[in-house]
């Protein structure tokens, strides 16, 4: 099967791939915040902070559970399959989960 107008449909899809992956990047910037980011916020006024000190004050933000979750992916590294897999929950919950807890920490230091 062939298309009518093969330079349109390719047009298309070279215009719905690239604004694909423009929501896809923009959605990514939003969740975004590191743990240097946090580090620099904290020390706004020039001071250093360490980070074990980050790590604690982002414990007081967040509850036991996403605190856990929290440091797991964004401190040690792991990956959102390994992380979802021992909870029992699907990647997609997971990686929502990460996305509100950055939104909480973000809502603390909103000038990230």
């Amino acid at each position: 099967m062939t298309h009518p107008s093969p330079m349109g449909w390719l047009k298309n899809v070279a215009k719905n791939k690239a604004l694909n992956k423009w929501r896809f990047n923009k959605r990514r910037d939003q969740g975004i915040i590191s743990m240097e980011t946090l580090s620099r916020e904290l020390a706004g006024d020039g001071a250093d902070y360490d980070m074990p000190s980050v790590v604690s004050i982002c414990a007081e933000i967040l509850t036991p559970e996403e605190f856990s979750l929290f440091r797991e992916i964004e401190i040690e590294g792991s990956d959102m399959k390994t992380a979802a897999e021992q909870r029992g929950i699907t990647v997609w919950a997971c990686q929502k989960r990460i996305q509100r807890i950055k939104k909480k920490l973000q809502e603390h230091w909103p000038d990230k």
